[in-house]
């Protein structure tokens, strides 16, 4: 590329390239050279003119060194360029040469494949063919085993020989499992049902060997031959095991059946007991006769221990219906409770016997030592535990009681398993509940006439109230033995009816009309309370206190015993607030009450002729009335009532007295000024004794404002 002087122009690019490789400072290497600025450089003004002869040489000596090194650059750059095709052609050659040897590599490396395919092909088909030959000797071994076992096994239940026979039944069993992919192999279908028919054979002798027990007409079965015939049925799987199980209790519970007809004797709620013996009868005559008999993991008396509660269960659903209308509570009570203490027993008795363990059997045994008749019957037996355990779990995860045979090897819970039946007809003992404690407390009030007149606040309540909280703690020691729900929850209901009728007679303990005192007008219900009577008032409020204060620990209590469905019904708040309600009342009627007795004061404080009043004397009659009302009775009040109850009367008594001798001044008739004088030093008496009233708990005599 060249610019307009005629010059090459390089790239911007290659400038800078060449700049980086050939740095330099001289002006005329750079791309941006301008001759005229270069010269104006040299000779800015005209004096320095006079110095172009001397540079002239040098530019030219400059220019012959350009011309001599541009020079050798061409001739070295054709001697270069020369060497340079030569280097380029023998470097195509050795490419061509290397390429050469890549496919000859390449067809070698395949002629190698190709021959050891060869080789391998006939190691594989002779692989092939070993591994073929060594199943089917397996497979022979295992065959001839299993004919070997099924023909031996024939021979020992034919002999009766049954401990060899559970093992040559596990055996036969595993051997059969190694064939099931070749059932449709005629020699293997006949085969199993060679071992089909053997084990029902066998199986069939043996319920007969057993039924031998039962019948003195046939010989009877040695226990060593019968404990091993139980090897076989358990060696036969779990759903025959419950069958022998099931077969076994069902002729023990036969008798127990017989007797258990509507029109019987025995069939009646009160011989309930005597059944209950018959099941303890049973279960010793098993552990005297059958004991050595049956595995102790099979738990058979705890399957005829239950099987015994499930029909007694049915039996009472039948029978409660039919006779409730006409039960004695006493005997259906009695009756619960001999059922609880069965319970009970059995609980106990079975509650350390779980699901047996089998025997532990290595599991390292190896897949290539099948054919060893111990390593397979011993595989068999880990495969069968795992599956009778993963069973055992899955029955024991379901909900609902099940009868006897679907819970094999399981702990049965007792509690409740007939009980539970009487749950619906306990309504009658509720009844027979209430009206005990409502005739109780009606006999402990008739027969407290009396009071105690040296009590203090500690001890002046009725003992009525403690008697009554005491009948219901023994009510509800009872109860929870043989229900924690509905039958319990109905009776917290009777608890709370008894409270409210015991609140309810204290409340007709309080003067006549105390009751309105809430409703009706400040001042027109008049309480008339005689002498003394405000000690039978304050054993009211002090009793209705000790109510309210152990309610809640009786309804904590209900809470805590009570199922979880029925703890969150619980709730005595409105016994609480009847008492509270009691123990207000009665503070407005001693009050009221002291009122009434100072009527007759008022009545003279009103008829008094205030307007010829000559002098102003001391205070006037009718507040020395007051003054010895309030000093009769309130002592005795503060003695019997709690430090708050007797502030809260304190108050109360305030806010009646003065309110009262307000409206009756302005009820008197013309008052001169002696009177209102009079009256001014009565109301500073007056005043004195109300506020004095609180210090009367300490000193009766007291005269003096707190």
């Amino acid at each position: 590329m060249e610019d307009g002087s005629g010059l090459p122009k390089l790239s911007p690019e290659l400038e800078k390239a060449l700049a980086e490789v050939l740095p330099t400072n001289d002006p005329l290497d750079s791309a941006t050279f301008d001759a005229v600025e270069f010269i104006n450089q040299k000779f800015p003004n005209e004096q320095s003119l006079s110095g172009v002869d001397r540079t002239l040489p040098d530019l030219q000596l400059r220019i012959k060194s350009l011309d001599a090194e541009i020079l050798q650059a061409v001739q070295e750059q054709a001697t270069t360029g020369a060497k340079a095709r030569r280097d380029l052609d023998n470097a195509k050659k050795a490419i061509q040469d290397l390429f050469g040897k890549i496919k000859d590599i390449k067809r070698k490396a395949e002629e190698s494949e190709l021959m050891v395919q060869e080789i391998c092909r006939d190691i594989k088909s002779l692989d092939f063919a070993k591994r073929n030959l060594t199943t089917t000797i397996t497979t022979l071994k295992r065959l001839n085993m299993l004919v070997t076992a099924i023909e031996n096994l024939r021979n020992k239940a034919t002999d009766r020989e049954y401990k060899e026979a559970a093992d040559m039944i596990e055996a036969v069993n595993q051997l059969c499992f190694q064939f099931q992919e070749f059932s449709h192999v005629p020699k293997i279908a006949e085969l199993q049902k060679d071992r089909d028919f053997i084990a029902s054979e066998l199986k069939s002798q043996i319920f007969e060997d057993f039924e031998c027990l039962f019948d003195p007409n046939k010989e009877m079965p040695t226990s060593y031959s019968l404990a091993d015939a139980c090897l076989v049925i358990e060696a036969m799987g779990t759903a025959v095991q419950k069958e022998l199980i099931t077969w076994f209790c069902t002729h023990q519970l036969d008798p127990f059946r017989k007797i258990l007809r509507v029109n019987d004797e025995a069939y009646a709620l009160d011989q309930a007991e005597r059944r209950y013996a018959w099941l303890r009868r049973s279960l010793k005559e098993y552990e005297d006769k059958y004991l050595s008999l049956f595995p102790t993991q099979w738990n058979v008396p705890q399957t005829l221990a239950e099987e015994f509660c499930l029909i007694s269960r049915q039996h009472l659903m039948d029978l409660l219906p039919k006779i409730y209308e006409n039960v004695d509570i006493g005997v259906l009570v009695k009756v619960l409770q001999k059922t609880l203490e069965l319970e009970n027993e059995l609980q106990k008795r079975f509650a350390a016997k779980g699901q047996h363990t089998q025997r532990d059997v290595s599991d390292g045994v190896e897949e290539n030592s099948a054919a060893d008749a111990d390593a397979i019957r011993a595989k068999y037996r880990r495969l069968t535990r795992e599956n009778e355990e993963k069973s055992a779990r899955d029955l024991a995860n379901g909900s609902a009681p099940k009868a006897a045979e679907n819970r094999l090897g399981l702990p049965v819970k007792f509690k409740g398993l007939i009980s539970e039946a009487f749950e619906p007809f306990l309504g009658r003992y509720v009844e027979l509940e209430e009206r005990t404690m409502r005739e109780e407390v009606d006999k402990l009030l008739r027969d407290e006439k009396k009071i105690n007149e040296d009590a203090s606040n500690h001890t002046a309540v009725f003992a009525s109230s403690s008697q009554l909280f005491s009948c219901i703690k023994n009510s509800l020691r009872r109860c929870p033995s043989f229900s924690k729900n509905h039958t319990l929850f109905e009776l917290s209901q009777v608890y709370k009816r008894v409270l409210q009728r015991y609140g309810d007679c204290l409340l007709q303990r309080l003067p006549k009309g105390t009751n309105l005192l809430t409703s009706q007008k400040p001042g027109t219900v008049a309480i008339v309370m005689p002498e003394g009577e405000e000690t039978v008032v304050c054993y009211v409020i002090n009793t209705a206190e000790y109510c309210h204060e152990t309610i809640p620990g009786l309804e904590e209590g209900l809470k805590k015993t009570l199922g979880a469905a029925f703890a969150e019904r619980i709730d005595f708040e409105t016994e609480k607030e009847h008492f509270s309600n009691v123990m207000t009342l009665g503070v407005l009627a001693l009050v009221h009450g002291l009122e009434n007795r100072m009527e007759s004061a008022f009545s003279s404080m009103m008829k008094r002729n205030w307007t010829n009043l000559d002098e102003v004397g001391d205070q006037s009659d009718y507040v020395n009335m007051m003054a010895s009302v309030i000093q009769t009775a309130v002592p005795k009040v503060a003695e019997l009532l709690s430090v708050s109850y007797f502030q809260f009367f304190c108050q109360k008594l305030a806010q009646v007295i003065i309110p009262r001798f307000v409206s009756t001044i302005y009820k008197c008739r013309r008052i001169g000024e002696m009177g209102a004088q009079q009256l001014l030093l009565d109301t500073h008496a007056i005043k004195t004794v109300i506020t004095n009233v609180p210090a009367l708990a300490s000193d009766p005599d007291s005269s003096q404002p707190l």
